[in-house]
């Protein structure tokens, strides 16, 4: 069951917690944790199945509406897709938590296609999801995003150049986006995991 403090939680930030990478490992964890204080899901990664599974548990074991749909976040207009199945639903918390390295070598060594389908990841999917949630959010005056990180936002490394270079525009996103919509009362955060 919720906790009795999810009467706070979803008057501060909405109905609904959208979890992008929802269907296993950290996403699982959002999942639970936005339920146990009253938040409905929208569960959305590639896997249906186990999509499918989390939802089920999430739903049984805290009693809040569970939604989800398979989706690539490479594919070019996933956020205007995710804008789609998310109409008429109050998205209050936003969390991003897709975005792993599915390249892993050498710059040189990888297809341009497979840096191009990181970067509509890593970085066009999430500024879509920024820009249409947070105005949802502005509009309302209240919300939250979480874009879940990497310390390899903090520099450069071999192997993994491209992951880097898009965590480190999530962080420097995460942190303008906290100066500027903090005031119209959506909190923004950047979790180095």
């Amino acid at each position: 069951m919720a906790n009795d403090g999810e009467h706070g939680f979803v008057d501060s930030y909405g109905q609904w917690a959208l979890i992008a990478g929802g269907s296993n490992g950290l996403g699982v964890a959002f999942a639970h944790a936005a339920a146990s204080r009253g938040l409905n899901c929208y569960l959305i990664a590639r896997s249906s199945g186990l999509l499918a599974k989390v939802a089920d548990e999430i739903a049984a074991r805290w009693h809040v509406e569970v939604r989800h749909h398979a989706l690539d976040l490479s594919d070019e207009g996933a956020a205007q897709a995710l804008d789609k199945l998310t109409d008429g639903i109050d998205v209050g918390l936003a969390i991003v938590n897709a975005g792993g390295d599915t390249v892993g070598t050498a710059f040189l060594n990888s297809e341009l296609d497979e840096w191009h389908a990181l970067n509509r990841r890593n970085i066009d999917t999430l500024t879509g999801i920024c820009h249409i949630f947070g105005q949802r959010m502005v509009a309302k005056g209240k919300g939250g995003i979480i874009l879940v990180g990497s310390d390899a936002a903090l520099g450069g490394a071999g192997l993994l150049s491209g992951y880097t270079a898009t965590k480190a525009y999530a962080l420097n996103l995460a942190e303008s986006l906290w100066a500027e919509l903090r005031p119209q009362g959506v909190a923004v955060n950047f979790l180095i995991i």
